[in-house]
This record gives C-alpha cells, sequence and structure tokens, in this order.
C-alpha cells in the first residue's frame, strides 16, 4: 500500500493531531526537497515493518514528514515544486498584495487575477483526488475556463466603474477597498468547486483499513472538495487579514502601490 496513505487511514482521525500533522506538511523547507531525498524518505518508510513501534525515531518522524509533504498519497509520485502544500503560502503571498493593490488601468488589474486564480486551480487539481482517466482531459479544460471566468468577474467590478463612468470617492473605495476580499473569497470558493466537480459529481475510492477499494462515493467526494476550499479560502482570507491590518497599522502612503495601465 501506498504509505502516504497507510498512514492517514491508520492515524487517528482528531482535529488536533490532523493540524499538527498539517503544520509540519506547511513548512516551507519541504519546498526544497530533492526527489532523492524524497525517494531516501521513501526507502525507509518501506522498510519499517511495524512503524507504530517508532514513533519516537526521529529518523521515521522526520521521513514521514517529507513524504507527506511531497508526494500525493492516491498516486505515490512526486508533487511538482510550485504545487506542494508548503508552497502555497510563499506563493500566494505577493499574488494577494497585488491582489490589493489600486489599479487604474484594467490590463494593469488583470496579471494578479489572472495568477492567483490560475495558481489555485492547477493547485486543487494537481492535490486532488485521482480520477478516471476519461475525465481527465475534461477536467483540465474544466480548469481552463474556471481560469478564464474568475479572472473576468474578478475584473468585473472595475470594468463596471470604468465602463458608466463611476468616479466617485464612495465608489471608488468600495470598489478597490471593500469588494476584493469578499470577491477573492467568493471565487476561490467557486474555482476549487468547479474544477474538481468530479470528485463529487461521481465520486472517488473509499478504502477499508487494509487499504482496498470497496467502492466510489460521492459524499466523500464532497467532503474532499469542501475542506480543500475551506483551506484555501482561510488561507487567503488570513493572508488579507494581515495585509490589510498592517497597511491600517502603519497608515505609510508608500504601502499603497498605484500600478499605471500598460
Amino acid at each position: 500500500m501506498e504509505p502516504n496513505l497507510h498512514f492517514w487511514i491508520r492515524e487517528s482521525q482528531s482535529f488536533v493531531q490532523r493540524f499538527l500533522h498539517w503544520l509540519d506538511i506547511l513548512d516551507p523547507a519541504n519546498v526544497l526537497l530533492s526527489h532523492e531525498k524524497i525517494k531516501a524518505a521513501r526507502e525507509l518508510l518501506r522498510s519499517e515493518q511495524t512503524p507504530k513501534d517508532h514513533t519516537e525515531d526521529q529518523k521515521i518522524q522526520k521521513a514521514w514528514k517529507q513524504s507527506l509533504a511531497t508526494v500525493h498519497p492516491d498516486t505515490g509520485s512526486v508533487i511538482p515544486m510550485l504545487f506542494r502544500p508548503a508552497a502555497f503560502l510563499p506563493i500566494t503571498g505577493p499574488l494577494v498584495f497585488l491582489f490589493l493593490q489600486k489599479y487604474k488601468g484594467i490590463k494593469a488589474a488583470l496579471f494578479p487575477q489572472f495568477f492567483i486564480h490560475a495558481y489555485n486551480t492547477e493547485f486543487s487539481i494537481t492535490n486532488g483526488n485521482v480520477i478516471h482517466a476519461k475525465y481527465s482531459l475534461e477536467q483540465q479544460l474544466l480548469g481552463m475556463t474556471t481560469i478564464i471566468s474568475t479572472t473576468f468577474f474578478g475584473i468585473s467590478p472595475l470594468l463596471l466603474m470604468n465602463r458608466y463612468t463611476l468616479k466617485g470617492s464612495a465608489v471608488q473605495d468600495v470598489v478597490t477597498k471593500i469588494l476584493p476580499i469578499p470577491f477573492l473569497a467568493f471565487l476561490s470558493t467557486f474555482n476549487v468547486v468547479v474544477s474538481r466537480s468530479h470528485e463529487y459529481q461521481n465520486g472517488i475510492r473509499v478504502m477499508d483499513k487494509n487499504g482496498n477499494v470497496v467502492g466510489l462515493s460521492q459524499e466523500a467526494g464532497a467532503k474532499a472538495v469542501g475542506e480543500t476550499h475551506c483551506l484555501e479560502v482561510c488561507s487567503l482570507g488570513l493572508q488579507c487579514f494581515f495585509q490589510v491590518s498592517f497597511h491600517t497599522f502603519w497608515k505609510g502612503p508608500t504601502l499603497s502601490v498605484k500600478i499605471q495601465s500598460f
């Protein structure tokens, strides 16, 4: 059985333990782990016949941390560096910063909108549950459609403001300061739900304690998608909160970066 899958099956389901495991997985050092180190960690885990008897062993603990942070539990393949869970915050942080800035032109606003939604989509698909091969192309096309639609909806308030020449300070404050954060939360949810719709429509594999597939479950697929969207929205929401709080605390005009249209 895939070691990562075996770990999550046998591990306690308590919230505290899963939270602590996720803190280990989100360690930024996991982003730069090489294939050689990951392979060595996996070989160490496979050589252990009774891993529960070695929970205090630092080498085993480190190997589990490296494996869980870099290898997909369904496929057993190494996750690309940019889409490992530990890379989510370091990559989306600068994108969220650009997302929250004031833009005078539509073209300038497109850059952060497109890249933040493109990254969210590919991150969700890469770390999602394995679906049947016949749906893979459809999922990629659905992901591309999701990126385009969320980018368009993301800049729609700015488009409407420019289209109807709504230049009042109150309108500009609403469009540039109030709407972006709830819009980002809504579009991130939409992004995950649509790009991974196959999981709750067709179901994902459900296994027993021995790792044997017992069937497909739409309910399990819906739960997996729901947990992913909650994780992404909370992560992006916290980044927005801290950046806005920092900006408000300092009230420094130098923090407000106005990007001109190309």
